[in-house]
C-alpha cells in the first residue's frame, strides 16, 4: 500500500499527514501576516512620527540656545559698558574688575 502524500498549494512543500500540511498551511494565512505586518508599518509610522517631532523640538532649542547666547552677549556689552562708565579711568581697564563683576551674576 502507497502511503498518501499531501502537497501544499502555495509552495508545493509534501507531508505525510493532514496535520502537519493544516499546521503548515497556517503560516500560508493572510490572517497571520496581515496582522503582524500592518504592526510593523504602524510601529514605523509611530517611529517616524516621534522622529519628525524630536526634529522640530531640536529646531526650537538651537533656536533658544542662540537667543540665550545672543541675550547673555548683549548683557555682557551693556554690564561691560555701563561698568566702565562708572568707574574711575584708572580701574577701567582692569581685567579683574570684569572677572569680579561676573561673579556677583
Amino acid at each position: 500500500m502507497q502511503e498518501r502524500r499531501l502537497i501544499c498549494q502555495v509552495c508545493g512543500r509534501e507531508f505525510d499527514n493532514i496535520h502537519s500540511l493544516a499546521a503548515h498551511l497556517s503560516h500560508h494565512s493572510p490572517k497571520r501576516k496581515k496582522p503582524r505586518e500592518e504592526r510593523i508599518i504602524e510601529l514605523l509610522e509611530q517611529l517616524l512620527a516621534e522622529v519628525k517631532g524630536l526634529r522640530e523640538d531640536l529646531k526650537r532649542l538651537k533656536v533658544s540656545v542662540v537667543e540665550v547666547k545672543e541675550e547673555r552677549v548683549m548683557r555682557k556689552a551693556e554690564v561691560s559698558s555701563s561698568s566702565r562708565r562708572k568707574l574711575p579711568s584708572f580701574i577701567q581697564d582692569n581685567p579683574w574688575i570684569e572677572i569680579l563683576s561676573n561673579l556677583s551674576k
